[in-house]
């Protein structure tokens, strides 16, 4: 995946307790690329490390149903560091939680359903 310059690429987790993990992963965002350069000048390569920290993310997601993960990956401005992140999931965590579905990539979700209160 290539990114401009003024675009950063996260990593979300949250689950029925609240946010769980914000994970910046800009630096690895063109990691790919630069690994098949390596291969066709015959240099050593190594595997993305994004994979391993999506990979453990996604398993923890799995294997722990009952909290109702929801792990989504968002493409954003640079401005939106990863203190903007979690500043908004502290005070407005609905919201936020909202913004990320709308503009994300969901990568996993076992979101509880919504009971009618009212019949």
């Amino acid at each position: 995946m290539t990114l401009d310059e003024n675009t950063s690429l996260f990593l979300f987790s949250w689950d029925c307790h609240g946010i769980e993990s914000i994970i910046d992963l800009t630096a690895y965002a063109d990691w790919d690329q630069h690994q098949l350069l390596n291969m066709l000048s015959d240099r050593p390569t190594q595997r993305n490390p994004a994979w391993s920290m999506v990979q453990n993310v996604l398993m923890r997601a799995r294997y722990n149903g009952h909290r109702h993960y929801e792990v989504y990956m968002v493409t954003c401005n640079k401005s939106m560091t990863e203190n903007y992140w979690r500043e908004q999931w502290a005070l407005f965590p609905q919201n936020t939680a909202e913004v990320v579905r709308d503009r994300g990539h969901k990568l996993w979700s076992d979101r509880a359903p919504q009971e009618v209160a009212i019949k």
